[in-house]
């Protein structure tokens, strides 16, 4: 038998990591999580991705809603822009955004 993969078999059963499955079989291979880990992991994951999906959605529809609004209360004729153009208006009103974020958030307000 080769004494790499039992040393490595050993390694893994040794170790106290959380996040590492603890269980192998003979193979050397590790086997599937138990039903609690795997729901562990998942409200794990859950827990950080959801939010930050509903982030970036949140940003989507107020960026499309403010493109609206500009575009109905007369933006476009106001810059003398073609509707083809649209896109560079919202680029500077996302990046004087970000800017002001920035100062806002060196002042602690």
């Amino acid at each position: 038998m080769d004494t790499r993969k039992d040393v490595i078999l050993a390694d893994l059963k040794d170790t106290h990591n959380p996040l590492m499955p603890t269980q192998t079989t003979e193979e050397g291979h590790i086997s599937p999580l138990s039903l609690a880990e795997s729901k562990r992991v998942l409200r794990k994951i859950d827990m950080c991705i959801i939010p930050v999906m509903g982030f970036c959605y949140m940003l989507q529809y107020v960026d499309k809603l403010t493109l609206s609004y500009s575009t109905l209360l007369g933006l476009l004729k106001d810059l003398a822009r073609k509707s083809l153009r649209r896109i560079d208006s919202a680029t500077n009103q996302y990046w004087s955004l970000v800017s002001l974020e920035h100062g806002r958030a060196d002042l602690g307000l």
